[in-house]
C-alpha cells in the first residue's frame, strides 16, 4: 500500500471522541509536544486549522494512562506534515523515531531494560498492545540476530498507519539497545474477518540485526 492509504479520510464515521479505535493520553501529549518542537508554529499553528470539534479535542487534557479516540489523530498527522512541508510518511516516521527515544525513560523504560537486543526485541509487541486497543502483536520467534512478529486484526484502513508509524519507533528502540544494520521485511497482508463492517488484517514483520 501507499501513502494513500495514510492521507484518505479513514471509511468509518464516529463523532469525535466516541471511535472505537483508542491509544492512550501519554501518546496524544507526546505527538502535540513533538509539533510544538518541530513544525512551524507549533500546536497552535496546525490545530487552528482543524475543524471545532478537533479544535475542542486537542484542547483538552490528556491523560497519560486514559484512553483517548484514535482517529483524530490521523487528521493531525496529516496537517502538521503539510504545514511541515513534508509528505505525511516521512512526517510519521521522523515523529515516531523522537517519540520512541523520548519515552526512553517512561513507556519504554522496561523495554530496554530486557538486557539483550533480542529480549528488547520480544517485548516490543507487547509494548503496542499496552498503548492500542484496536489490533493485538504478538512476537512469533527470537534468536540472537532476528525477530518475527504477528500483526492480528488490524482494521485494514489503518495499514499505512502502522507500517510508516511502527516500523520507525521499534527501528529506534532498537537502535537505543545497540542494533545495527536493521533489516526489516513485511509479509502481505491476509483477510482476518472483520469488526462493525470493517474488514481486518493480519500480517507478519520479520526483523534482523547485526
Amino acid at each position: 500500500m501507499g501513502t494513500v492509504g495514510i492521507d484518505q479520510a479513514p471509511p468509518v464515521s464516529y463523532p469525535v471522541g466516541a471511535s472505537p479505535y483508542h491509544k492512550k493520553g501519554i501518546l496524544y501529549t507526546g505527538c502535540l509536544t513533538y509539533i510544538d518542537e518541530q513544525v512551524p508554529g507549533g500546536t497552535k499553528e496546525v490545530v487552528k486549522t482543524l475543524p471545532p470539534e478537533l479544535q475542542a479535542f486537542f484542547g483538552q487534557t490528556f491523560l497519560a494512562a486514559a484512553w483517548y479516540d484514535f482517529l483524530p489523530c490521523l487528521r493531525l498527522y496529516s496537517v502538521a506534515a503539510r504545514v511541515s512541508g513534508l509528505t505525511t510518511v516521512r512526517f510519521l516516521g521522523a515523529f515516531a523515531a523522537w517519540q520512541a527515544r523520548e519515552q526512553a525513560q517512561s513507556i519504554n523504560r522496561l523495554m530496554l531494560s530486557a538486557g539483550s537486543i533480542e529480549a528488547v526485541a520480544a517485548r516490543q509487541g507487547g509494548s503496542f498492545n499496552r498503548s492500542f486497543d484496536f489490533a493485538e502483536v504478538v512476537t512469533l520467534r527470537h534468536s540472537a540476530n532476528s525477530a518475527s512478529r504477528a500483526v492480528r486484526q488490524l482494521p485494514h484502513f489503518l495499514f499505512d498507519w502502522y507500517r510508516y508509524s511502527m516500523q520507525p519507533a521499534a527501528t529506534a528502540v532498537l537502535a537505543l539497545a545497540g542494533a545495527r544494520d536493521q533489516q526489516v521485511a513485511y509479509t502481505a497482508t491476509e483477510p482476518d474477518g472483520e469488526d462493525k463492517g470493517v474488514p481486518l488484517v493480519r500480517f507478519e514483520i520479520h526483523r534482523s540485526w547485526k
